[in-house]
């Protein structure tokens, strides 16, 4: 296989110009990105953990003892791995078998506080880990098994996934900037306002607003969790983007402060109601369109996810996953937690539905923004294109929630309740469907009557500042159909929310609302195909259009692949 060679084009010469005189190409240059994303590396960074005292570091320590962490040992530049540990927090100590650390946890720069590392998800699993940093004088020796005093403990760091790394190194390693650039601007990038969190230090990806909403009449609140963001000057602030070809306009923007118990974690739910998780556990088994699958592929958040793409298809074109949890006894309500997101495979089906219109498409995208929110909502659900929900009620399959899109460059993690008070087995059992890899999903758990106290924050901006220093606050305070509209790639705007007092005996969770809609930019050209464009009104025919052009495009990939291979 030839090497991509790397030039620069001409720089009169806009992006989506070159693009369009090459779309073929960009087009099959997309497809076999999608088959390379699961090949490079991605990134964690180690958080540090906030402790008050002894008694809050023993009660953190025996928390990620109770959740099974893989214990790391930092003694300056050496480390070590602590084996079934027990914490002893009237003495202040810690106690266990001290050993190498396994090769998986192994990584090219020693995890160091507020710095990000870089792992394969294939060979290596830091996402389990906790990392404790004692001082140099500490006595640790490999082999045995003595008490540890806990007062020389400097600080514990619990390891996130640094996803805006990850992201950049996906997309930047593997085909390099030019041609993601030429791939997103030009081909069939379908995407929305990208969001940063500050974490003290710097803007972080965090995630997608409002995806998939581009009916001005179909709006609807969406809510987004975020990570690593800090208070900074008695502020939290976020960044929003516009970095492709389309206009955002934003109406509203909020963030949400969600105060709760250390031992608790809170999501919420895509109607914005809070969900509460203590003790998750994954699945004991889980069946993918009628065979058994890999529970380990959902047991961690790892990339490594379920794509909905089995070869034993349906009439509707959909597939399925079924999960089976143990019930707690007596349990009458869960929460079950999912990591997932859109797949850039669904992203590239509608840049393809759209091309179809050739120079009719600004006309059609005009007439759409007039369309009623339950007539959007009727082609969605009609095309399999939410991830719907369900869970077994006496042999009956009862809905819980068709989740709204979520965006493909970031995972999200949703929260959804679950009411077991008329299900009488022990197992409860979750049906996750979707059209034919619309869907990805990294992550499933489930908990059972967890704790729901919480004091929840919803703050509006203080300040809202573009990149050209223009006072915006107004225009996001509530939705109101005036917006805040960002029309050309590089403009942005700093939001900052005045930070509520915290109560340290609590853990602090973020969440942002937003409200808004987004056009494309497109410059299609051509008559319009209207005989295969009218079959999109057909239910179940975006899900077949995904498996035809899989079978087109990426099933001839595989087939060389594995022909290769036997030579």
């Amino acid at each position: 296989m030839r090497a991509f060679e790397s030039s620069q084009p001409n720089q009169n010469v806009p992006l989506y110009s070159i693009g369009k005189k090459n779309s073929k190409i960009i087009s099959w240059i997309f497809t076999f990105a999608i088959l390379l994303l699961n090949l490079g590396c991605s990134y964690f960074k180690v958080q540090e953990v906030p402790v008050a005292n002894n008694e809050d570091i023993a009660n953190k320590l025996n928390e990620f003892n109770n959740q099974s962490k893989y214990m790391v040992l930092h003694r300056g530049i050496d480390l070590f791995h602590l084996q079934d540990p027990v914490i002893d927090g009237d003495n202040f100590t810690i106690k266990g078998n001290i050993t190498a650390v396994g090769s998986n946890h192994i990584y090219k720069k020693v995890p160091t506080i507020g710095k990000s590392g870089k792992y394969n998800p294939k060979t290596q699993n830091p996402l389990n880990e906790v990392h404790l940093y004692f001082s140099n004088d500490v006595d640790l020796n490999i082999g045995t098994n003595d008490e540890i005093n806990l007062a020389k403990l400097e600080s514990v760091g619990i390891v996130d996934k640094n996803t805006g790394r990850s992201v950049a190194n996906v997309f930047l390693g593997v085909l390099g900037a030019f041609a993601v650039i030429a791939i997103i601007i030009a081909a069939t990038k379908s995407s929305c306002p990208f969001i940063y969190s500050y974490d003290g230090q710097d803007y972080v990806f965090s995630g997608e607003l409002y995806p998939g909403n581009i009916i001005k009449n179909a709006q609807s609140p969406d809510y987004l969790r975020l990570s690593g963001i800090k208070n900074s000057d008695g502020f939290y602030k976020i960044k929003i983007s516009n970095e492709l070809l389309e206009v955002e306009h934003t109406d509203q923007i909020l963030l949400w402060v969600i105060d709760h118990n250390k031992s608790t974690e809170v999501l919420l739910d895509p109607m914005g109601k809070p969900v509460y998780f203590e003790n998750l556990v994954s699945p004991y088994a889980i069946n993918e369109d009628g065979y058994n699958a890999d529970i380990s592929i959902i047991e961690n958040l790892d990339n490594r996810y379920f794509s909905f793409n089995s070869n034993n298809t349906n009439s509707k074109n959909t597939r399925e996953l079924t999960l089976k949890f143990k019930r707690h006894s007596n349990a009458k309500n869960a929460s079950l937690k999912l990591s997932a997101k859109n797949s850039l495979w669904l992203d590239m089906l509608f840049g393809k539905m759209n091309e179809k219109f050739g120079a009719y498409y600004p006309t059609f995208q005009k007439n759409q923004l007039d369309l009623t929110k339950d007539k959007a909502e009727e082609w969605k659900n009609n095309q399999s294109i939410p991830l719907s929900v369900s869970v077994l009620e006496n042999g009956v399959w009862k809905k819980i929630s068709d989740i709204p899109s979520a965006g493909p460059i970031a995972f999200r993690d949703i929260g959804l309740s679950v009411n077991l008070e008329n299900i009488k087995s022990d197992t409860v059992e979750i049906k996750l469907e979707t059209g034919f890899m619309f869907w990805e999903l990294d992550y499933a758990a489930m908990s059972f009557d967890a704790n729901s106290e919480a004091i929840i924050h919803k703050i509006a901006p203080s300040l809202a500042i573009t990149n050209i220093g223009k006072d915006v606050t107004n225009s996001l305070l509530k939705a109101d159909n005036e917006y805040h509209i960002q029309d050309e790639i590089g403009q942005s705007v700093e939001v900052s929310f005045k930070a509520p007092k915290q109560n340290p005996d609590l853990e602090r969770s973020f969440f942002v609302q937003s409200q808004g809609y987004y056009t494309y930019i497109r410059d299609y050209e051509g008559i319009p195909n209207f005989t295969e464009l009218v079959q999109f009104r057909k239910p179940g025919y975006f899900p077949r259009f995904s498996e035809m052009q899989y079978n087109e495009t990426v099933v001839p990939f595989i087939n060389a692949e594995n022909q290769m291979t036997l030579k």
